[in-house]
């Protein structure tokens, strides 16, 4: 298809956790055909429950398609616990909505 939708998930810094005592979660996607055609959300371990999320204005790359972050903000402590944030994508081009799942890697 003409879309080549991507998805990318990036874990916060470890500068983020340690000095500003935040951790945030972003999911890039890029690759949109229309800036509106995809719908973003997050969801925090096996809870079904929307958690609330910042969406940045979208951006346009140099062949006319488009990317949008959207961001997560967690308590440092449950990143640090291991616990898993999913972002879920989707877009018409999907079969079926992509997740992203973000969890603390181990020693990391």
């Amino acid at each position: 298809s003409f879309e080549d939708v991507k998805v990318y998930g990036i874990p916060p810094s470890i500068e983020d956790i340690l000095l500003a005592q935040s951790a945030t979660l972003s999911c890039l996607v890029s690759g949109l055909a229309t800036p509106d055609s995809c719908n973003i959300s997050w969801a925090r371990g096996s809870e079904s429950t929307e958690l609330k999320y910042e969406l940045d204005s979208p951006t346009v790359n140099s062949n006319g398609t488009f990317s949008i972050i959207s961001t997560l903000s967690v308590c440092p402590a449950d990143w640090k616990s291991g616990e898993e944030f999913t972002c879920i994508v989707e877009h018409v081009s999907f079969p079926s909505p992509k997740r992203i799942v973000m969890k603390k890697e181990n020693g990391g």
